[in-house]
């Protein structure tokens, strides 16, 4: 198991920005192959955590989950710097980042803790979700 400590960065460390409205440079293919690497292993940890208890919202998830690893597929032969290894890490890195925080959000004994896990785990989830169309 990887210690809190080490997922703090990694769950809090914004995903690379896109380009900010009416600016004209867009944002690079990396930071783009990164962002939907971690957005991938966010909805993969909101599935997991769904499938405990509404398996409906699981399966939204994890089709939300299919569109990044979709766009994951699609930009990667693009980029063949970037190591199928590095992907996953990514992948992985954020899942287990955000399952902790929903783990948090749902059973922890603070409600002032379980409240900003909340918060914590919307924010990170709907910074993939405004993404994708319709976001």
């Amino acid at each position: 198991m990887i210690a809190p400590a080490l997922l703090v960065p990694v769950l809090l460390a914004p995903a690379p920005a896109t380009a900010a409205p009416g600016a004209t440079t867009p944002p690079a293919p990396a930071d783009l192959l990164r962002l939907f690497a971690i957005c991938a292993g966010r909805f993969s940890a909101l599935a997991e955590h769904e499938a405990l208890f509404d398996g409906a919202a699981s399966d939204r998830a994890a089709d939300q989950r299919d569109v990044f690893l979709d766009l994951l597929d699609a930009l990667h032969p693009d980029l063949p710097a970037i190591s199928g290894q590095a992907m996953m890490a990514w992948r992985v890195s954020a899942k287990q980042a955000q399952a902790m925080v929903l783990l948090q959000a749902r059973f922890h004994a603070d409600p002032a803790r379980a409240a900003r896990a909340t918060r914590a785990a919307g924010y990170f989830l709907a910074e993939c979700r405004a993404l994708l169309p319709g976001g």
